[in-house]
């Protein structure tokens, strides 16, 4: 784990997580707050994952946390309630697939 500190001052927890599909990525969570952030981490194992988050200098660091989007799914306020989000994309239905015979 690494710590990181924004141009606004405020300190975040760095660390390396194991996505969908076989993705890792780096989560950036903010120290005494709840918003969070991600990115994709090119990485084949955990371990390599966990190399190459400590193997990243200070400066590459930030430029990977500049580019980051908050994650928005599932936010809670300091006080734990649930943070609006804008509507959901639905996915199209699936047809049946009752046997017609």
């Amino acid at each position: 784990m690494r710590t990181l500190t924004d141009d606004r001052g405020r300190r975040w927890s760095v660390d390396v997580t194991f996505g969908s599909y076989g993705t890792h990525v780096l989560i950036f969570a903010l120290q005494g707050g709840s918003e969070v952030r991600k990115t994709a981490l090119g990485a084949d194992s955990q371990i390599e994952a966990a190399q190459t988050l400590e193997g990243m200098s200070d400066e590459a660091l930030a430029e990977e946390f500049v580019a980051l989007v908050p994650c928005t799914r599932n936010r809670r306020s300091a006080s734990g309630e649930a943070l609006a989000e804008g509507p959901r994309e639905r996915r199209p239905r699936r047809e049946s697939m009752r046997y017609a015979g």
